[in-house]
């Protein structure tokens, strides 16, 4: 279980910038603030949530 957290963590830390930068290629990012801003702070979040779950995961050990 703690590798495919740890996988989903990575695949998220890996592919945010991409989407980011793809959408602020596109422009999304000035026609649609608040929801280019909500999903970046869910982006952040879930990989957040991932790393505690790891943590805590890895404490239990």
């Amino acid at each position: 279980m703690y590798q495919a957290i740890e996988s989903y963590r990575n695949f998220w830390l890996l592919t945010s910038g991409i989407i980011d930068g793809a959408t602020r290629a596109v422009g999304l990012h000035r026609t649609v603030p608040p929801l280019y801003k909500g999903v970046k702070i869910a982006g952040i979040l879930n990989i957040a949530a991932a790393t505690v779950v790891m943590a805590v995961i890895e404490e239990s050990k």
